[in-house]
């Protein structure tokens, strides 16, 4: 099992981003993905999953 991780203490830095295309990447290239946001605000949540 790979752990891939994107963290930084500072906000703005285009973590939720960067994971989020990471994972839809990974999974478009057959990886069983689980992604999970452990940031506060749950910026994830908000974005679209096309």
């Amino acid at each position: 099992m790979l752990t891939i991780a994107c963290l930084s203490l500072s906000g703005g830095q285009g973590k939720t981003t960067t994971a989020v295309l990471l994972a839809k990447s990974l999974a478009q290239k057959g990886y069983t993905v689980l992604a999970v946001d452990a940031d506060p605000p749950k910026q994830s949540l908000h974005l679209p999953r096309k």
